[in-house]
């Protein structure tokens, strides 16, 4: 009798730690995020941040609509990749509030990854009763440097997170409850998953597949096993089958509409399949596996510790830590170029991770030994958070103080020297949407200035250009050396669209925006522009 107090006070106490770190983690995330929350999007990953930036951009000048303007390439000017849902709410924002749209979409996107915690939580109540328990791996998913960082960007991703959640967790409600609510909610809500970021609905696809299966064998019936094979199959292919489908749908529409521009044609679906997957090389690549694991901070190490210690202790949740493992690593290994390429694509994969070390915590903090507890709670616990923590100060949080301006100068010269109706021609920087966006002009970008302008795909597009709007600038980004081009490629254009010989303005000091030199950068106009607007 003497122990069960003792005992009572050391879980009450142990409840109450945990629920601290929770509160505490989440006030530090979100006074962590509002560094940095008025800079430009041109920090890393500007390229994506700046694209997804543009579709709100002009939602706003151009009212909500699924062919959502992105132009880069000229006419019809829309290259749809997601369903712009992100992009309407941050566009609804500033029309609303009147705040900077910047500012807007890093607001909405971090709104979205603490919306996602409600069904995080809730789909972690099929595997841990204690709500403190559950707590230990959100406050480990908010300090995870991943999440400390990318929801405060201007990308769709923890949009898409938190969508694929509300899907599992309802298409879970469905699978338990059996209440035809649930099942159109989560038809509804996984087509929106689906269509806003597939490769995000796919990770969890995974996860509610390993749901499916812990209810199947765990579930106590008194149907045939045919029959339930039968009920879990029409179940199965209703929650998946009816996402699917919207999302090839809008893949095909989203197809059509890139196919109407030959420049916008190389991005349809089927050619960007090796883009999207990879290949069998990289699959097999160390370089390729280091790069993927360095960009989740090598989690993966303390990883394939914890689940060596749960597996041979046979220790409580050793399962759920495995599959959540097994959803970390396969993501990557299905879409291996994306995650080789793109460091924000973990913000789908990597809270898989932190649930893998909370899992831990959690099991050697119910070990019969007091002394386990206690050192899971108060020793292993606050060190994975101080880690954590750790790495996100060294790695991100630099990155997040400082405020890039540097093409801004670019596009203030462009904008001064050209109307809002106008179309700017930009050579050299592959279809990067920094300076569109910043410089808020349509532009038609080629990749080389070596290309002559009565190639017939360049003639195609500016062919279609209303008679409102007219090309009148030129951008001249320098080689990959930031070396200017020869003479003759330019004079070419100047010829063709009537600019001046000599450029308006020439930047020589800028250095290195995403690994792209900016010295030598030229902007031409037409002869006409004697003074800038």
């Amino acid at each position: 009798m003497s122990l069960a107090p003792s005992f009572q006070s050391l879980e009450g106490k142990k409840n109450n730690f945990i629920t601290a770190a929770f509160a505490l983690t989440l006030l530090i995330h979100f006074a962590f995020s509002l560094v940095g929350i008025t800079h430009t999007i041109l920090d890393p990953s500007s390229f994506r941040q700046t694209q997804t930036a543009l579709g709100a951009y002009y939602t706003i000048q151009n009212g909500f609509r699924l062919a959502y303007f992105v132009p880069v390439f000229g006419p019809p000017w829309t290259i749809p990749f997601e369903l712009p849902l992100f992009q309407w709410i941050v566009a609804t924002l500033v029309m609303v509030t009147r705040i900077p749209l910047d500012t807007a979409g890093r607001i909405i996107s971090l709104l979205f990854f603490y919306a996602a915690l409600i069904p995080g939580y809730k789909i972690l109540n099929l595997f841990i009763k204690e709500a403190s328990n559950k707590f230990v791996i959100l406050s480990l998913i908010l300090v995870n440097p991943t999440y400390l960082y990318y929801p405060r960007t201007f990308m769709i991703e923890t949009t898409a997170l938190c969508v694929s959640l509300c899907f599992v967790w309802t298409a879970s409600k469905y699978l338990i409850d059996r209440r035809q609510w649930y099942l159109i909610v989560a038809a509804i809500v996984g087509t929106a998953a689906s269509t806003i970021k597939a490769t995000t609905f796919a990770v969890f696809l995974l996860l509610l597949l390993g749901i499916y299966l812990k209810l199947f064998l765990g579930e106590a019936s008194s149907l045939t096993f045919a029959k339930r094979i039968k009920q879990h199959i029409i179940d199965g292919s209703i929650l998946v089958a009816i996402p699917i489908l919207a999302m090839l749908v809008w893949n095909n529409y989203a197809d059509h509409l890139k196919s109407l521009n030959p420049f916008s044609s190389s991005l349809m679906s089927g050619a960007l399949m090796t883009w999207n997957f990879g290949t069998i090389e990289q699959r097999i690549s160390f370089a390729v596996w280091y790069q993927i694991a360095k960009y989740s901070f090598f989690i993966i190490l303390p990883c394939v510790l914890v689940l060596s210690i749960m597996i041979t202790c046979r220790l409580k949740h050793w399962e759920e830590a495995v599959v959540s493992f097994l959803i970390y690593l396969t993501t990557p290994l299905i879409f291996t170029n994306l995650y080789f390429i793109h460091p924000y694509y973990t913000v789908a994969n990597i809270l898989f991770a932190s649930a893998v070390l909370g899992f831990f915590v959690i099991s050697v903090s119910s070990y019969p030994r007091a002394a386990y507890r206690v050192i899971a709670v108060y020793v292993i616990f606050p060190l994975f958070l101080v880690g954590f923590y750790s790495i996100y100060l060294w790695v991100y949080f630099p990155r997040q103080v400082r405020n890039n301006t540097e093409l801004e100068v670019i596009a203030e010269m462009t904008k001064r020297y050209t109307k809002e109706s106008d179309v700017i021609l930009i050579y050299n920087y592959s279809w990067f949407p920094t300076l569109p966006y910043y410089s808020q002009r349509k532009a038609i970008m080629q990749f080389d200035i070596r290309e002559s302008i009565y190639d017939s795909k360049i003639q195609s597009v500016l062919k279609k250009l209303p008679p409102d709007q007219r090309v009148a600038a030129m951008v001249v980004f320098p080689d990959e050396k930031g070396n200017p081009y020869e003479r003759v490629f330019i004079d070419e254009k100047i010829n063709y669209f009537g600019f001046r010989a000599n450029p308006v303005f020439c930047e020589d000091s800028l250095k290195v925006l995403n690994n792209i030199f900016f010295k030598n950068t030229c902007i031409y106009v037409l002869r006409e522009n004697r003074q800038a607007y």
